[in-house]
């Protein structure tokens, strides 16, 4: 198990999401070790090229996403989609921005804003806020299939993984999902 004491798992909830009831934990989703591996083994269950939201499927870009794109604790929002995502879909991302505004989203922003395009990028991954070493791989309503694709590819690769858990008005981090789940 990761997270030995309940308190440091909870406080991994607020810590990684900015929240204690993160909207995108009730979608269908899966938690995983960040890393080069959990990435490459992401890639290989969904059977698609991944983009770099921004870096699309350009030879050279996925290149660049295995070989430089960290995975991992970073002061930027990265959210990692499928780089066949259709133009229209990802027109859609771009709608929550008013740049005359001067306003600057922060990550918590950026993750609730996830929730509300997910139905049309149909999955995401995303590395967490702050130095967990984590990140949330979550589908849309309708594709909860695909994540337990992904979950079992997960734990055939050892890859590190927990879900997050209903508990009052509150998430927790749930890692006792099976023996693989260990760190």
């Amino acid at each position: 198990m990761p997270f030995r004491d309940s308190h440091l798992r909870n406080d991994l909830v607020e810590l990684g999401f900015r929240s204690v009831n993160p909207r995108i934990g009730h979608f269908p989703h899966i938690l995983a070790k960040s890393g080069a591996l959990t990435l490459r083994v992401l890639a290989s269950a969904l059977d698609v090229p991944v983009g770099l939201w921004g870096l699309w499927k350009l030879e050279a870009n996925q290149r660049y996403l295995f070989q430089r794109s960290t995975v991992g604790p970073n002061p930027t929002f990265k959210m990692f989609i499928s780089a066949n995502t259709p133009a229209n879909a990802l027109q859609r991302t771009y709608e929550h921005f008013d740049e005359s505004s001067g306003d600057i989203p922060y990550f918590e922003d950026y993750i609730d804003f996830v929730c509300d395009w997910i139905s049309d990028l149909r999955w995401v991954f995303i590395p967490l806020e702050g130095e967990v070493g984590w990140s949330i791989f979550a589908g849309a309503h309708d594709a909860a299939p695909l994540v337990s694709k992904v979950q079992t590819e997960f734990q055939r690769n050892q890859v590190p993984f927990a879900r997050l858990t209903k508990s009052g008005n509150r998430l927790t981090w749930d890692d006792q999902l099976g023996d693989k789940s260990a760190s």
